[in-house]
């Protein structure tokens, strides 16, 4: 999934982070620019601390893996 700058599609992407990746994670949902992505569509996004820290789509993580 693409890390980015800002909780919306149309912001800098930062980096990636690829099935089995792990990054610390806030444990809180932040509402922002809507997507469609891993089977569905939100708005909610999950600050990360990987790649310089961002935001990832809320529907793209595992939290138990």
């Amino acid at each position: 999934m693409i890390v980015r700058a800002s909780a919306t599609t149309g912001s800098t992407a930062k980096g990636q982070l690829n099935t089995g990746d792990s990054s610390s994670a806030a444990c809180t949902l932040t509402n922002g620019g809507s997507y469609s992505a891993c089977g569905g569509s939100s708005s909610g996004w999950i600050h990360v601390t990987a790649r310089g820290g961002g935001y990832v789509a809320e529907r793209c993580v595992d939290w138990y893996a």
